[in-house]
């Protein structure tokens, strides 16, 4: 009987930290592309010269 519990208990443990992990690399590496592409975008709006009208630049 004891034999029989370690694969279940080992099962009933192991997949939802097994899940765990994969959510949270998943989410980890979303965030870092997002961070990314906001940054790029950040950076390409800082090269290009404010669309202003004459009035507001003095």
């Amino acid at each position: 009987m004891k034999d029989a519990l370690f694969p279940l208990l080992l099962a009933a443990v192991g997949l939802p930290v097994v899940v765990l992990v994969v959510v949270l690399v998943a989410r980890h590496l979303v965030e870092k592309h997002a961070d990314e592409a906001a940054a790029a975008i950040l950076r390409k709006h800082a090269r290009q010269p404010a669309d202003r009208p004459k009035e507001l630049t003095r």
